[in-house]
């Protein structure tokens, strides 16, 4: 496996759990108000 396509995965990933991060702050927010 290519060092290139393990970097990919990885951004990947980390971008899949960002965006759900993201997603959880903006659902608690709109508890909040």
């Amino acid at each position: 496996m290519s060092r290139c396509y393990i970097v990919i995965v990885a951004i990947a990933n980390g971008y899949a759990g960002w965006e759900r991060l993201t997603r959880a702050i903006g659902k608690a927010n709109s508890d909040a108000y």
